[in-house]
């Protein structure tokens, strides 16, 4: 009787670790856009030595959560909820085979698989990307001191009004790597582009690209690249 209820007892438990250890790597797959999105530390010259994106945002939620306690203002209470919500994302699940072809075929299903990859990558930039613009727009509308929301115009023209009186340490790095960086080209021609550049407005350009990025991305231009083979 031993015998006969030990096997049974240990192929359970053989049974429990590996559904274990398929939760763990779900679990990490999951996780895996995030911890590279939000870990890696941002690169610019030597100068300028940036944290990650999690710490920096983490930063930004326990500042916007100081000045909602201590203030009636609810624009600081709205920054903190998007920015909190940003730092908390852990993790992300895509199946781009929605309609489950691809199991009939191997070559198919590997191709699913490393596409849902590089679609997960793209949505945790992007959902991270919205919430901080979010934050960025109730700001604005702040620094605007208007009851309806600002136009992205608007902000920049006011972050190049405020910005004589309080520079940035490191913005003219930080700005030229994130115009490099654009998926899309620069477009220098706009309006508030040609007011940065003759104003040499750091914060005036690095706005403009937040503007052109976002733009890019709402309106179909950014799209999610295939995956290479």
């Amino acid at each position: 009787m031993r015998l006969s209820m030990s096997r049974p007892r240990k192929r359970s438990n053989q049974v429990a670790k590996a559904n274990h250890k398929l939760l763990e790597s779900l679990q990490t797959l999951q996780r895996e856009p995030f911890l590279k999105l939000f870990n890696e530390l941002g690169k610019t010259d030597k100068r300028v030595g940036l944290v990650s994106l999690r710490a920096h945002l983490t930063r930004l939620a326990r500042l916007f959560g100081t000045l909602g306690a201590t203030t009636d203002d609810e624009h600081w209470s709205g920054c903190w909820s998007n920015i909190h919500m940003a730092a908390a994302l852990q993790g992300v699940e895509i199946d781009t085979d929605i309609h489950g072809d691809a199991m009939w075929c191997g070559p198919a299903s590997d191709f699913e698989s490393a596409k849902s990859e590089v679609v997960g990558r793209f949505v945790a930039g992007r959902l991270t990307f919205e919430m901080v613009f979010h934050a960025y727009e109730i700001l604005g509308q702040y620094l605007c001191k208007k009851t309806r929301s600002a136009t992205c115009q608007e902000i920049s023209r006011r972050l190049m009004a405020d910005e004589r009186r309080q520079p940035l340490s490191g913005l003219r790095c930080t700005a030229i790597e994130a115009i490099r960086h654009l998926p899309v080209a620069f477009d220098s021609a706009t309006n508030d582009a040609r007011r940065a550049i003759a104003k040499g407005s750091w914060i005036g350009l690095g706005a403009e690209n937040i503007r052109q990025f976002r733009n890019a991305l709402v309106h179909g231009k950014l799209q999610v690249p295939d995956p290479l083979d």
